[in-house]
């Protein structure tokens, strides 16, 4: 399954139908995920892929191409042995697990760019089997009050929230090709003009858009590495 984003409103309040078949209207597309993210590839896009890793004595996020630096040797160790391989797992192997991961086709390891992405084959894996998450600016304020989390000054709920109100709208959604997506659903009074819109009206002046789809990172959970 691909992650398609529609403009649902008090005239649209349902994924839009065909009136003949019933069937969901694609031609009502804002964005898709696996054509806006081949597109980003297709323009120079370094995929930030994070995952979590305790090298030492505390758990911490990393970059998954820390572990391919040859002075982070106990980074890397610690990402081949949780690969559950049998076995020794070579430099080269972890370098061609992390170019898989960040959509670099080299088989070569040596080579600039690799092969092209055999016809038919989407950059995105099926997003099966997974609830897209959509997370926004904070919202449920009323919620804290009651429960005595109304504090005062800078570590209130209140100031929490009127300080991240224009933050960026994002969906989360994992797929078959082992990462949590995180992809663009909204970004406060971005400047459209002179970009196509749907319907070309909408500036969004003062107020989130409905984003543009593109992978803003990945996240590669412990389970699948």
């Amino acid at each position: 399954g691909d992650l398609y984003a529609f403009r649902l409103n008090e005239a649209t309040p349902t994924i839009p139908a065909t009136t003949d078949t019933c069937e969901v209207d694609f031609t009502q597309v804002v964005w898709e995920a696996s054509t806006v993210l081949q597109d980003q590839f297709d323009n120079g896009y370094s995929r930030p892929t994070f995952f979590g890793a305790k090298p030492a004595t505390d758990w911490q996020r990393h970059e998954l191409t820390d572990v391919t630096v040859p002075a982070n040797l106990a980074l890397r160790t610690a990402f081949a042995t949780s690969l559950g391989v049998a076995g020794a797992v070579s430099d080269e192997t972890v370098q061609e697990i992390v170019n898989f991961v960040r959509n670099e086709r080299r088989t070569d390891l040596t080579a600039a760019v690799g092969p092209a992405r055999p016809s038919g084959t989407s950059v995105l894996g099926d997003v099966y089997h997974s609830q897209p998450l959509f997370v926004g600016p904070p919202n449920n304020p009323a919620f804290y009050y009651d429960y005595g989390f109304a504090a005062t000054g800078s570590t209130s709920y209140r100031q929490f929230a009127s300080k991240h109100a224009q933050r960026r709208r994002v969906v989360l959604a994992g797929a078959n090709d082992g990462l949590l997506h995180a992809f663009d659903a909204g970004y406060y009074d971005r400047d459209l003009q002179g970009q196509a819109q749907v319907p070309p009206v909408d500036l969004y002046t003062d107020q989130h858009d409905l984003g543009n789809g593109k992978e803003l990172f990945t996240f590669l959970p412990q389970g699948v590495n």
